[in-house]
């Protein structure tokens, strides 16, 4: 009898737990060994760990779970669910949580809407983390545009690229990801498409921070503030940014100036509140901000498309944003 997704779940971590005790290593590292170990089909063992006795029982486990034979959906599912275990037993702080996959669906939903008439489209996460919401809204695309995507994910943190890159391999996605400070140079330019959940804080190399317009006059600057403007600047003619961003940053005390320089390089499109059901911490509520690079054939909307989304877990709601969203596009953009 086939085992269950919890089955085959329950195993894993079994697996992970004796790799993490034996490596005295975190659980997402020991989650990264297990993958690759079920991947191979065999267990990697160096300067003699893991131990005999281990080695036996993971092999036992890999040819239960037989994760080669699985649906790319279930390996993704289990891959999914077990960094999000490995998040919460290694105490990860709040800005390396993984963005949840119903703001995925809500951003595959805005970007199918404004690359209509594309063939191709490069598309970047320049905070990828985990690659939650990278992969998730390009499977999404997948499935409802006929668009041949490149894809690619950057971030400073090797642990979280390497469990990116298995999970994209998990969706059948080809992606390519930079182990660099996004606030760096970049070697690719002219994206159709940036979608990241920017990391909230401040930025430590003031040095690096002098090369942006919206460094902060004294002191350390905002992240995200810095992170919006590389991102704008590499976006193609026309190209679209869809960021996950804190709900008040249009109203803090910063936000007039934020808002001028916004204006002035792109066209902000939409400022959705995500509910405050979608994160841990209702103290940490996201929002969705739409912006587009300016080019000849684009415009500002009409009327920016503003409101607070209720709880996205039911599936009626989500219909019912769709065709709000397709009705809004029509009489503002198309």
């Amino acid at each position: 009898m086939a085992l269950s997704i919890q089955e085959r779940y329950a195993l894993i971590d079994e697996a992970v737990q004796r790799l993490k005790k034996e490596l005295k290593t975190s659980y997402l590292d020991a989650l990264i060994e297990t993958i690759e170990n079920l991947i191979d089909q065999q267990v990697k063992v160096e300067n003699g760990a893991p131990g005999a006795q281990t080695v036996e029982r993971l092999t036992e486990i890999a040819e239960q779970i037989d994760f080669n034979n699985q649906s790319s959906k279930e390996k993704s599912e289990l891959i999914y669910l077990l960094i999000l275990a490995g998040i919460k037993e290694d105490k990860l702080e709040t800005n390396l949580q993984m963005t949840p996959k119903s703001i995925s669906v809500v951003v595959a939903m805005i970007a199918h809407q404004l690359l209509q008439g594309k063939k191709s489209a490069k598309v970047l996460d320049l905070s990828s983390g985990f690659g939650s919401l990278l992969l998730n809204t390009v499977d999404q695309l997948k499935q409802t545009d006929q668009i041949d995507f490149d894809v690619y994910g950057m971030d400073n943190n090797e642990i979280s690229l390497a469990l990116s890159s298995l999970y994209a391999e998990s969706l059948g996605i080809q992606a390519e990801l930079f182990h660099q400070d996004s606030l760096d140079t970049w070697l690719i330019n002219d994206l159709d498409l940036i979608v990241s959940e920017l990391p909230v804080g401040y930025y430590p190399i003031d040095s690096r921070a002098e090369n942006y317009e919206l460094r902060a006059k004294s002191g350390h600057s905002f992240s995200h503030y810095l992170m919006l403007e590389q991102a704008i600047s590499h976006l193609s003619e026309g190209g679209l940014g869809i960021f996950v961003v804190p709900a008040m940053m249009l109203q803090d005390a910063n936000a007039s100036e934020l808002t001028k320089w916004l204006a002035k390089k792109a066209h902000i499109q939409a400022f959705l509140i995500l509910p405050e059901d979608s994160f841990n911490d209702e103290k940490y509520q996201k929002a969705i901000l739409v912006v587009q690079n300016r080019g000849t054939k684009t415009k500002q909307a009409n009327n920016i498309l503003l409101g607070q989304l209720p709880s996205l877990n039911d599936r009626s709601v989500l219909e019912t944003f769709n065709y709000n969203l397709k009705d809004w596009y029509i009489k503002n953009l198309k």
